[in-house]
This record gives structure tokens, sequence and C-alpha cells, in this order.
């Protein structure tokens, strides 16, 4: 939600307030598609969790066609679950299913890190806490549910990594956090970390998963190992990078040497960049707190690089706005300094 309010407060109104919603067609749209990965991935990994490296290829498909099944007799109740199309594109997310499990097999296989929970739920009434965020007269909780949590542990310390599986285009840039997006995985993570305070957690990252062929077309092999990388933000300390992909090919996490044997420039930080990021966001979400509490509906989408809000936005019928009043952002490249600049 804080994430929608970022984009543009009357989206917000629109979608939580009037709750006002389209009318999704008879089909497997490309949001239907990400629940259904949702739910085969999370049953399957969570019945095998890393052992998932041991399953043969007939004994992987057997799964995914149960759970895939499972959901569609749930949720696709009045389709023609028959027609051409429909079939088409169930076969198609089942053989994506397939390669993207294996992948993460094959992850599993040389990672130090191993899942230890899967659809984890951040509420009061959950082993997760709400992140409390402090405002005027009170405080903003931040609640949810997290596709995957991995831990690697080292001496005594407990590194936590968040994994999100994405269907669509989504990639992970520091600079969104400016604006108020792309928050959510790291509002997830530092939740989890503060209710395992006394397991000495310490944030190893936050990655999004792609669940997607290039396109969700059929690729060459290359391309789909690259569409398969994750993409995020790492923590450096004690070779985090090392134990999540130990020789550093990029096949499963995005990290590479210099010639000297260093860390290339990328999405690799510090321990103090993760608490200096933490309060950067504390102090996004206390201004859009305040703006929600003074019943801000402006018609006033972001707009970043050649992305806008209004672009896939299904209320642009209602606007007076629609493609005008933009707030113009763009993605920095010295958005870490711009950060440590302002929290410290």
């Amino acid at each position: 939600r804080v994430e929608t309010f970022s984009k543009c407060p009357f989206m917000y109104y629109c979608l939580y307030d009037m709750k006002a919603k389209k009318l999704d067609k008879a089909e497997i749209s490309s949001r239907n598609r990400g629940t259904i990965a949702h739910h085969v991935l999370e049953n399957i990994l969570k019945k095998y969790v890393s052992r998932i490296s041991d399953l043969t290829d007939d004994e992987i498909i057997s799964e995914i066609d149960f759970y895939t099944n499972e959901y569609i007799s749930q949720h696709f109740a009045g389709f023609d679950i028959d027609e051409k199309r429909f079939v088409f594109t169930v076969e198609r997310i089942k053989k994506l299913l397939l390669d993207v499990i294996k992948n993460i097999g094959q992850e599993f296989a040389q990672s130090k890190f191993e899942p230890i929970a899967f659809e984890e739920k951040i509420g009061n009434e959950n082993d997760v806490k709400p992140l409390q965020i402090p405002v005027d007269d009170g405080n903003v909780m931040i609640i949810g549910t997290i596709d995957r949590v991995d831990i690697f542990k080292k001496d005594d310390k407990a590194y936590i990594r968040v994994i999100d599986y994405k269907t669509g285009k989504k990639t992970f840039s520091l600079s969104d956090i400016l604006y108020g997006l792309n928050m959510q995985m790291l509002l997830y993570l530092f939740s989890y970390i503060e209710s395992k305070s006394d397991e000495n957690a310490k944030p190893a990252g936050v990655l999004y998963m792609p669940v997607k062929y290039n396109d969700f077309v059929e690729s060459s092999d290359e391309e789909d190992k690259l569409s398969f990388t994750m993409n995020g933000l790492i923590n450096i300390e004690d070779r985090v990078p090392e134990a999540m992909e130990r020789d550093a090919e990029m096949k499963f996490v995005p990290y590479s040497y210099k010639v000297n044997g260093e860390y290339k420039a990328g999405p690799l930080y510090s321990s103090d960049d993760f608490d200096d990021i933490k309060k950067k966001i504390v102090l996004v979400v206390q201004s859009i707190a305040t703006r929600m509490k003074q019943g801000d509906i402006s018609r006033n989408p972001l707009h970043i690089d050649s992305n806008a809000a209004c672009k896939y936005c299904d209320y642009r019928a209602v606007c007076l706005s629609a493609d005008t009043n933009l707030t113009m952002a763009k993605r920095h490249k010295n958005t870490m300094e711009i950060i440590r600049n302002e929290v410290r």
C-alpha cells in the first residue's frame, strides 16, 4: 500500500478507500500466473526444502502437476479449462516452473544458505512482529507476507535474506526507496531481524527471484540462465556473497570480482549501509503516513525515467490528470551517498 501511495495518492484512494477494482476477464492473466507460480513453489519447496536438487525431472513434474491442478480446481471454477489458450498457458507455466525449480535446486546444492520459512506472515499475532515506525500520535505497523526466508550461520551470527518471487519485469534499484518504492522486501527483512534479535540476526540481503522466461516466450539456454539470476541488495560482511554463490559466475546472484580479487561495483553493501538504508526507509514511511493522515488524494503520479504510474493505471478513465501533473524523478547512481548524507 505504501508503494501504491508513492506512485500516486489518487490511485491509492481509488483502490483502497473507494475499493474500485477492474473486472478481470475469464482468462489466466499475468496476475493469475503469478499466484499459480507462488502456490506451486511454496508447496514444493516447503515439502522438500533443500532436497530439491535430489529430485528427478519426472518427480518435479509430478509435483508441479499436482499443485497446479490443485490451484486451478480451487480458483478457476466456471472456466473452460479445456479451451486451447487456457491449456497452452497452463502448460507453459508448468514448463517454466520445472526450469525454475531445477535452477533453485542447483542453487541450494552449492549455497550455504538454507530456507527456513515460506509465506512467513508478519503481524501482531504471528512469530514475526511488524516493524513499528513512530509517527506523531502513534506507530505505523508494517505487515505482510514474505515469500521465502533463508539463513546462513557464521560463528555466532545468523545472516538472513528475504526472497521475493517475481513473474513480471521487476528489478531492484536502491534509488527507488528515495521515492517510496521498492521498500517492501527491505521492510520485511528489517521486521524479521528485529523479531529475531535474540538470535543475533543480521541482514544478508534482499533478492527478487525471476520466475519467468524473457518475455514469457521460448528462449535460448543462455538467455534462460540470465533470466533466472536474482537481483537486489547483498551484504558483503563475512563473505556473504560467496555463501550465496561460491564461484561468482552470476548464475544465481549478481556479484563478481575485479582482476585483483576485490568485489566489482554492484549491489553490494556493508552492514553500516543496511543500517543507513533502514533509517532512510523509516523517514520515508513517516512522511507518507503524515500525508495519508492529512487526506492527500492528489492526482500526482510519479514518473521515474520512462516509467510513469499512469502507464498501466486502472483509473485513467476517472482521472483528469493522467500523464500530466507528473512528479519527475530519476534513478541516481550515488544513492548510497545521498542516504548517508541525510541520515548520519
